[in-house]
């Protein structure tokens, strides 16, 4: 199969480890972190990479793509309306980053069901400068790049708003870190346990899965784990923890 995979730069990692075994031909691109506090601009930007799938790629003559895959969730709604035009969406049926790092909803719910907004860390989060390591009452991470860089654009009292929306603080005094089997070991990891310790945290690591994720390369996408949205259909969420997201006609 000819695939356009448009992924969340967090999962570099685990997708370059299936996207190398996997018999499709897969063109890929990762998309950085910075606007998932912001999920209007967010899928306005996906919007756009699904609307031009070979904008990034010099092809003499472009690919015929049977399906365009999204490695993100709902994320925060930015998925939420998303329109496949010509060629189908394949997205899966996950809330959050965390779910797809697990392997499956049921992972996440044993480890977050009953904080589903705990904050987290793991490889792709740490070293593009997210460490999501704050102990209670620590509220505005001076040090964290993306804080400073909310303070430069919106000022300290927005900034703080949007931060604790987004990253509430550790109230059990856990901070959890998911490995994958590509990124165990990886030093993000002993540098993660030790800025816990630093807000007087309990470093707790959380073994992952890349079941998901390889599953979305590689195929076949099970209507219970995935959503495949033909065209001329939109992405609509549903708030529960079983479908999470439908596909409904455009207007």
């Amino acid at each position: 199969m000819n695939l356009k995979l448009i992924a969340c730069s967090i999962f570099q990692r685990e997708l370059c480890a299936a996207l190398a075994a996997t018999p499709h031909t897969v063109d890929v691109e990762f998309i950085e972190l910075g606007d998932h506090d912001k999920p209007d601009q967010l899928r306005a930007f996906l919007q756009d990479h699904i609307d031009n799938p070979h904008a990034a790629h010099s092809q003499n003559k472009p690919r015929a793509y049977e399906a365009i895959l999204l490695a993100y969730g709902i994320c925060g709604n930015a998925a939420t309306g998303l329109r496949a035009r010509d060629i189908p969406l394949v997205i899966p049926r996950a809330h959050d980053c965390a779910t797809l790092l697990l392997g499956s909803r049921e992972a996440f719910i044993e480890h977050f069901g009953e904080n589903p907004s705990h904050p987290f860390g793991c490889v792709g989060y740490f070293e593009r400068g997210f460490n999501n390591c704050q102990g209670e009452g620590s509220g505005r991470p001076v040090s964290d790049p993306e804080y400073m860089k909310m303070v430069a654009e919106y000022g300290e009292e927005n900034a703080r708003y949007v931060w604790e929306t987004m990253r509430p603080p550790v109230v059990d005094h856990r901070a959890l870190f998911i490995t994958t089997p590509p990124t165990r070991g990886h030093p993000s990891e002993a540098a993660f346990q030790a800025m816990a310790g630093n807000e007087g945290l309990v470093y707790e690591e959380i073994r992952g899965s890349t079941r998901f994720l390889d599953a979305l390369i590689n195929g076949p996408w099970d209507p219970v784990d995935f959503l495949t949205v033909p065209p001329g259909h939109k992405i609509k969420s549903v708030y529960d923890q079983t479908l999470v997201m439908i596909a409904e006609p455009e207007e």
